[in-house]
C-alpha cells in the first residue's frame, strides 16, 4: 500500500472501553500515533484534543471538502485560526506544537463527495464519523500550495490514527454498547460511532440504530425492503454478505421542499442514510421507488467492497459510483411492482446530465470545480455500455474481474478497468470511446456519448426533439 495515504475507507478493529474522568492523566489509543480526544460537552458543542506524535508546525485535514470548520471550529488557548488553502482546511502554528484544542458546534448536514460529519438523528442521538478528525503533516504553507488541491499528490508518512469519543451518553459501534468512551483506529477513515439513547433494533438482514421519527409508511417496510434488495444482489453477485449490515438511518423532517436521500456505506458492513423532505408525508408510489433505488445504489457498495476495497478517488470516481447506479438500476427492475418506466427515467436523467456536465469539462475536475455529480450520471452511462458490450458478463461478473486483477498499489484503476473490458471481449471502441469522454475535454460530448452507446448494444431511441425515449437496459 502506498505510504501516502491509506484507503479512505480502511477500518481496523480495535475496541477498548475504560472509565471516563477528566483527571485522568492523558494516555494514547493503543496503536495509534496520533490520538484525537473527541469530547461531547452538550447537545451543540464538541471539544477536540489533538495529540501528535512529535511536535508540528504545519498539519491538515485528509477530508476537507465542504469548508465548513472555519465557520465552525473555535480554537482553545493558543492554538490557531483555521485557514483554507486550495481546498484544504490548515493549521500553521507560530512555534511547532504536538498538542492543541478546538470547540466546535458538529456539522450535520450533508457534504458533497464525502461523509457526512455527525449524522443527526430526531431524539438528539448522533452518529459522529471519525475520519473528519484525521491529521496530516506537512512541512509549510508552500508545500500544502504545491499539492494542487489534490491529496493523492502528497508524498508523506500517515500517521496511524486512533480516536477516542468520550461521552455521558451511551456509544455503540458495530452493534455493541459501551458507557463512558471508546477507543477506535481510524487511519485513513474510520467508521461511525452513535451516541445517543436510541434503541439499538435488529432486522432480518442489519442491525443499528433507525430514526424513529422517520414516516410510518417507511419504517413499516424498511426490514423487507432491506432483505429484498440483499436478496437481489446475492443472486446477481452470487453470494451473502458475511455479516449482517450496521445501519444508521437518520431523518431529517418535514422542512426541506420535496424529497431528499443521502447515504454512505464504510467497508463491507456499515451504511449510514437521511432522509427528509415535505413530500414524506405521505406515501407516494414514485418516493417508495426512490427510496427503494437509493437503499440499493448503497447496498451495491457494500457488495463492491466486499469483493475489493473501494481503489478509485478524484478522476476515477465514475467507475465506483457509476457502477454503484447501474447495479441500483438492475436491482429495481427485479423488485416486485416496479417496472422499467423509472429505470428508464434514470438513464434519460443521466444522459442529459452528464452532458451538461461534460460540455463543461472532462471528469478529470469534475471532483473539484462543482461537478461531482457528473461522476455518478456519466459513470452510469459508461458503466451500463460496459455491461451491454461483454459478451459473456453482466456487469457483477465484469466487476469481479475486474476487482481480481486490482493490486493495493494499482496505479490507475482505470486503466485496469479499460484492460479488464477488452480482456472479457467488449469491443475495443467501448474502452476507447469512455476513456476519450471522461478525460479528454469536449466541444460537443453529444455525438460521442450517443456513439457509445449504440457501439456497446445499449441501442439508444430519441424523438424529434433529441429526448432519450428507448435503451436496451441490461438485466
Amino acid at each position: 500500500m502506498r505510504r501516502w495515504f491509506q484507503s479512505l475507507f480502511a477500518l481496523a478493529g480495535l475496541l477498548t472501553f475504560a472509565a471516563c474522568s477528566e483527571q485522568t492523566p492523558f494516555r494514547p489509543v493503543s496503536g495509534a500515533d496520533m490520538t484525537v480526544v473527541a469530547t461531547e460537552i452538550d447537545a451543540n458543542t464538541w471539544r477536540v484534543d489533538f495529540h501528535l506524535p512529535s511536535p508540528q508546525r504545519s498539519v491538515f485535514f485528509s477530508r476537507s471538502n465542504g469548508d465548513y470548520r472555519r465557520s465552525t471550529w473555535t480554537p482553545i488557548g493558543t492554538a490557531p485560526d483555521l485557514e483554507r488553502v486550495d481546498g484544504f482546511d490548515a493549521l500553521f502554528f507560530d512555534e511547532a506544537t504536538d498538542t492543541f484544542s478546538y470547540e466546535f458546534a458538529p456539522r450535520t448536514d450533508y457534504i458533497q463527495g464525502d461523509y457526512t460529519p455527525f449524522l443527526e438523528f430526531s431524539d438528539g442521538g448522533k452518529a459522529v464519523y471519525l475520519g473528519q478528525f484525521e491529521l496530516l503533516s506537512i512541512a509549510s504553507r508552500a508545500d500544502l500550495e504545491a499539492l494542487a488541491g489534490e491529496l493523492r499528490n502528497w508524498q508523506g508518512v500517515q500517521w496511524s490514527f486512533g480516536v477516542r469519543i468520550k461521552s455521558d451518553r451511551p456509544l455503540m459501534v458495530q452493534g455493541a454498547r459501551f458507557e463512558g468512551e471508546l477507543d477506535q483506529i481510524a487511519t485513513g477513515g474510520g467508521t461511525y460511532v452513535y451516541v445517543g439513547d436510541g434503541a439499538v433494533i435488529e432486522g432480518g438482514s442489519f442491525i443499528g440504530v433507525v430514526d424513529n421519527e422517520l414516516p410510518a409508511h417507511i419504517l413499516k417496510t424498511f426490514n423487507q425492503d432491506i432483505a429484498d434488495v440483499f436478496a437481489a444482489y446475492e443472486a446477481r453477485w452470487g453470494f451473502a454478505l458475511p455479516s449482517k449490515a450496521t445501519i444508521y438511518y437518520a431523518f431529517g423532517g418535514y422542512n426541506a421542499p420535496g424529497t431528499s436521500h443521502a447515504g454512505s456505506v464504510i467497508g463491507k458492513d456499515l451504511v449510514v442514510l437521511q432522509s427528509e423532505g415535505a413530500g414524506l408525508r405521505e406515501p407516494n408510489p414514485d418516493d417508495r421507488t426512490r427510496a427503494l433505488w437509493f437503499f440499493a445504489h448503497e447496498g451495491a457498495h457494500m457488495f463492491q467492497n466486499t469483493v475489493r476495497q473501494n481503489q478509485t478517488r478524484g478522476e476515477d470516481t465514475w467507475i465506483h459510483e457509476g457502477s454503484a447506479n447501474s447495479m441500483a438500476n438492475s436491482v429495481i427492475r427485479a423488485l416486485p411492482g416496479m417496472g422499467d418506466g423509472f429505470v428508464m427515467q434514470e438513464y434519460r436523467t443521466a444522459f442529459e446530465q452528464c452532458l451538461e456536465a461534460l460540455a463543461v469539462g472532462s471528469l478529470v475536475t469534475a471532483h473539484m470545480d462543482g461537478r461531482f455529480a457528473a461522476h455518478y450520471s456519466c459513470g452510469q452511462i459508461f458503466n451500463a455500455a460496459a455491461d451491454a458490450a461483454l459478451p459473456d458478463h453482466d456487469l457483477f461478473g465484469f466487476w469481479k474481474a475486474y476487482s481480481a486483477q486490482l493490486e493495493d498499489d494499482t496505479p490507475s484503476p482505470a486503466e485496469t478497468y479499460f484492460e479488464t473490458l477488452e480482456a472479457l471481449g467488449a469491443d475495443p471502441a467501448v474502452p476507447a470511446l469512455i476513456r476519450e469522454l471522461a478525460y479528454q475535454d469536449q466541444s460537443d460530448p453529444r455525438p460521442h456519448l450517443i456513439e457509445l452507446m449504440s457501439v456497446s448494444g445499449l441501442a439508444p431511441a430519441f424523438d424529434e426533439a433529441g429526448v432519450l425515449v428507448a435503451l436496451r437496459v441490461p438485466d
